[in-house]
């Protein structure tokens, strides 16, 4: 998963070359396991045990794929999202097809042995681009509102207090803001490596794009 990456800072690029943060323990479970996950089986493909090859797909869309994707943000329902942050930052969107088809590519080439392919599609959408697109298409006008990441970190903050001081629970963890900003997604994505070394080409015009991820990806069960 590209979650275990901090993406909290709009001026830094993401490539394959980019390391996770050292110090994980103030990033939610989900990432800490993958990031864990991720150093394991290295550990065991430098040994000489495991034949590795790492895929991180982005926010993943297209047919099959569920509309109350919290890649994007946090649903209240089936018709309401508080998106992660104001929405305007192009969000690494990919298809499901072409996902599969990087993973298909991962497989015979022996040059790929060891090496990790970000499976990000091109940058088109934003989130409130995607939302837009779902109403122009398909007539559904969702309740889509911005989400405060300071106020999501502060109340974060408070429901920990509660936990570790006064249910005395023990092994809770608190996200970081940057833990919280980087479910936003600010830092844009380079996907040149699984292109340059696999042939891989994502969806790159944005009316086909719309067209697989939306109008044709049965988001609504019709």
């Amino acid at each position: 998963t590209i979650a275990s990456y901090d993406m909290s800072d709009p001026a830094r690029s993401i490539t394959e070359t980019t390391g996770f943060p050292d110090d994980m323990r103030d990033r939610n479970l989900y990432a800490r396991s993958k990031a864990e996950c991720e150093r394991q089986l290295t550990e065991m493909h430098r040994k000489g045990d495991l034949p590795l090859v790492i895929a991180r797909p982005g926010i993943v869309v297209g047919a099959g794929g569920p509309l109350q994707h919290w890649g994007i943000g946090r649903w209240h329902g089936a018709g309401a999202v508080r998106i992660w942050g104001r929405g305007t930052n192009i969000l690494p969107f990919v298809l499901i097809d072409d996902v599969a088809d990087g993973l298909v590519r991962m497989i015979e080439p022996d040059a790929a042995l060891g090496q990790s392919f970000n499976l990000i599609g091109e940058p088109m959408l934003s989130a409130r681009d995607y939302f837009d697109a779902i109403h122009q298409t398909l007539g559904a006008k969702l309740r889509v509102s911005s989400g405060n990441l300071h106020a999501f970190y502060a109340s974060d903050a408070v429901k920990y207090l509660l936990k570790t001081r006064v249910l005395r629970r023990s092994g809770e963890v608190r996200p970081s803001l940057a833990d919280w900003k980087s479910r936003a997604h600010f830092s844009p994505f380079v996907n040149a490596h699984p292109k340059a070394l696999l042939g891989w080409q994502p969806e790159s015009d944005r009316a086909a794009f719309i067209d697989k991820a939306i109008t044709r990806a049965n988001l609504f069960g019709y």
